[in-house]
This record gives structure tokens, C-alpha cells and sequence, in this order.
């Protein structure tokens, strides 16, 4: 068995169970904790028993479940206002758009941002 002991102030739990469910298929995932550490046991299935690989593979999709949350709670806005607007029946940034004639460019994307002044 593998026990790995993972700083709470680094690793969230749903980092913890994710890596636990992705590992699933290899090993018997026990999750504890104690006062600064998650503890993650990995007991390898039958037929696995390279513990070093196992435990080299759990902290690599820690660290990867980590940076997915990290992603999605930086993304959540954003996202919600995509969803609002496939829904929506309005454009809900520019509503003028919405009044345009067919075939016109009122934002003026077509033009070339030499002419608009855009700066990207």
C-alpha cells in the first residue's frame, strides 16, 4: 500500500476524491485527514504492483485535478454569460445588433483595425 499525505493548503478534497476515482480502475483509494493533510491510501489491484508508478501517477493527476478546479473557478463567469446567451432570445452584450439590418457590419469587424483604432 501507498499513503500519501497531501497538504489541505495546497490540495482540495474534490482534487483528492477526483484522483481517487480516476485511480479506480488500478487501486483501492482510501481518503482520510488529520489536521493539515488529506491521507490518500492506494492499495493497487491485483495484477499491479509497482508502487512507485501508482504513486507517481496519483500526484500527477492531483496535480492536474488541482489546476482543472483552479480553471473552472476562473472560468465560471464567463461561462455563465456564454450559456445566458445561447438561451437568450436578445443579444444580451450589444442588443443593437439585434436591430441590424441583414448584411451589415454596425460593429465594424470587418474593417481593418487600422481604420477602427482598435488595439488588441
Amino acid at each position: 500500500m501507498v499513503v500519501l499525505e497531501l497538504s489541505k493548503s495546497v490540495y482540495s478534497l474534490l482534487s483528492v476524491k477526483s484522483v481517487a476515482h480516476r485511480l479506480s480502475a488500478e487501486a483501492t483509494c482510501i481518503i482520510d485527514d488529520s489536521d493539515k493533510f488529506w491521507i490518500l491510501g492506494l492499495r493497487p489491484n491485483l495484477g499491479l504492483t509497482n508502487l512507485d508508478d501508482l504513486a507517481c501517477r496519483a500526484t500527477r493527476e492531483l496535480l492536474d485535478q488541482e489546476l482543472r478546479q483552479i480553471l473552472d473557478e476562473k472560468t465560471q463567469a464567463f461561462r455563465s454569460v456564454i450559456i445566458a446567451q445561447a438561451f437568450s432570445g436578445v443579444n444580451l452584450l450589444h442588443p443593437e445588433l439585434d436591430n441590424a439590418p441583414a448584411g451589415t457590419d454596425p460593429l465594424g469587424l470587418s474593417k481593418p483595425d487600422s481604420e477602427t483604432g482598435r488595439i488588441h
